[in-house]
């Protein structure tokens, strides 16, 4: 964002130094050096600013044009987030299902279409930006291996704990090897949850039924890991007949009931 194009949001606005500072957590001083080019604004603030500057115009132009908020969408704004993950959802889908069917938010969203281009992107933290840029990356691909992915990257993650300390001491290079073993047994612990999800979605006995397996899969697949790691850094194999053939007797209960649960839904 350059000088003048922090210039013009901040008078879209209509905030004064001081309140750009306050809203930003920085000193009025480095707003300052910012408007003057003295100081290159950070990108997350350049996209705060952009951000907040384009919701604003697109108020104000709908207010001038007497088109009244939505005050079901006022009253959802107020609600409180729900604090379990799995209500997030449904909370928003009944935002979405409201826009659809109210007049007034229709006749907003078109008047905003036809006057102005699509928002710049939402600001995001680092670490939000990383998981929006995975789940893009996933949109990808089909949604049964969204686990597959999800499985293999939070395993290797959790392998890496234990190899790259090892590595770090002067262990040997093999032990990198656990790092793809990791991938593989956690893309298998996400096949067993994406292969079970019918089941899950099923409720009852079957839903618990199915989260054990998915549960003993990933519990096998990291003692697994754990095993090959073993073996790999000091040649210690006592347990590793058990983690393995656990871990491929689970798989082998899972891909059987995927292919039972399959085979119901052609019928």
């Amino acid at each position: 964002m350059t000088p003048e194009e922090f210039a013009i949001a901040q008078q879209k606005l209509g905030w004064t130094d001081m309140r750009l500072a306050a809203e930003l957590n920085v000193t009025e001083k480095i707003v300052r050096r910012w408007t003057d080019g003295s100081l290159k604004i950070p990108k997350y603030e350049a996209k705060r600013i952009a951000w907040e500057a384009a919701l604003a115009e697109r108020d104000a132009a709908l207010r001038a044009a007497g088109i009244r908020e939505c005050e079901w969408v006022k009253s959802w704004e107020a609600e409180e987030l729900p604090k379990r993950e799995k209500d997030l959802e449904p909370h928003f889908k009944r935002l979405d299902d409201h826009a659809e069917n109210c007049p007034t938010c229709r006749a907003r969203e078109q008047f905003v279409k036809e006057r102005f281009p699509s928002l710049p992107e939402m600001p995001t933290s680092g670490l939000v930006s990383t998981f929006q840029w995975w789940d893009r990356l996933l949109q990808r691909f089909p949604e049964w291996t969204h686990p597959v992915f999800n499985g293999a990257v939070i395993v290797t993650a959790l392998t890496a704990f234990r190899v790259l300390p090892g590595l770090a001491r002067g262990a040997s290079p093999v032990i990198a090897l656990a790092l793809p073993a990791g991938a593989a047994f956690g893309a298998i612990g996400g096949l067993a949850y994406s292969a079970l999800r019918p089941l899950i979605k099923a409720g009852g006995p079957r839903r618990t039924l199915a989260h054990i397996l998915v549960l003993l899969t990933y519990v096998s697949a990291g003692f697994a890991v754990w095993d090959v790691g073993e073996r790999l850094s000091s040649n210690v194999s006592v347990a590793g007949s058990i983690g393995l053939w656990s871990f491929i007797v689970v798989s082998a209960v899972v891909v059987t009931l995927w292919r039972r649960t399959s085979s119901n839904e052609t019928m």
